[in-house]
């Protein structure tokens, strides 16, 4: 069985690359409430039963600590259960929250507009990527009201596309929440992907479809995404299309008779 691997810095960001990397905080609910990565989830017995039941064993998974040696052990673990792409970040939380403040101090050109609006939000004006308890992000926080020149001006000042809440809902998710067309092709022309699925394999396609985003789903669909594709229920888009609009963008074509 492949052992799990032990990461800098420089591999979580890599990996963070990866719209699949699920990230895994082992620290105390308190250390986790003040401040954690991106997206991160926090370590919990039902997280880890959720997991077993419903994570694919390939998925790429990165488990931090308090340089305490409590990511080793869980990453340990959950090479035993199964799990192939595990990896223990070194140095704990500071091995991603120090460097990274380094990097953005007095590095991120924002204009005074988004600036109050981040204070405003309650963001970090200095970290980008610093998420609120639930994983939201600024970009993500931009996405989910529809503000697409904040998503542009956060994009070009640095900030992850691929950070997740902890639930896993993706900023091109809360795009299509928004009904924000301008602010889901700003992400898309980051090369954010557009058949990503969250952990029960709903994609912003489905999402889209379910909740009569009909213009959302045009756009998907012209971007590339995956009209077929399941998820863990087996339903695909079509089967989720709430208006009529939707079906007819979504039914598959009937194959042409030679």
């Amino acid at each position: 069985m492949t052992e799990f691997l032990p990461i800098d810095g420089q591999d979580l960001q890599r990996l963070l690359q990866d719209p699949r990397t699920r990230i895994i905080d082992v620290r105390s609910s308190r250390a986790y409430a003040a401040g954690h990565l991106p997206g991160a989830r926090h370590f919990t017995r039902s997280l880890l039963g959720r997991m077993r039941r419903e994570w694919p064993g390939d998925v790429p998974i990165v488990v931090y600590d308090d340089a305490t040696g409590a990511s080793e052990q869980i990453a340990q673990l959950l090479n035993h259960l199964g799990f192939t792409a595990v990896h223990s970040l070194r140095g704990g939380y500071a091995a991603w929250r120090i460097p990274r403040s380094r990097r953005s101090a007095g590095v991120l050109r924002l204009s005074a507009a988004l600036r109050a609006w981040l204070l405003d939000q309650g963001f970090d004006t200095e970290d980008l990527e610093r998420a609120t308890a639930n994983g939201m992000t600024a970009l993500l926080q931009a996405c989910r009201i529809g503000h697409a020149a904040h998503v542009h001006a956060l994009l070009e000042a640095g900030a992850s596309h691929n950070a997740v809440t902890v639930d896993g809902t993706t900023a091109l998710w809360l795009a299509c929440f928004a009904d924000s067309p301008l602010c889901a092709l700003h992400l898309i022309e980051r090369g954010f992907d557009v058949d990503h699925a969250n952990p029960t394999g709903d994609t912003a396609l489905m999402y889209a479809a379910s909740a009569g985003r009909d213009r959302m789903v045009r756009l998907l669909l012209e971007a590339g995404a995956d009209p077929g594709r399941c998820n863990q229920d087996g339903f695909t888009a079509f089967d989720m299309a709430a208006t009529q609009n939707a079906y007819f963008l979504l039914r598959p074509k009937r194959p042409q008779v030679a």
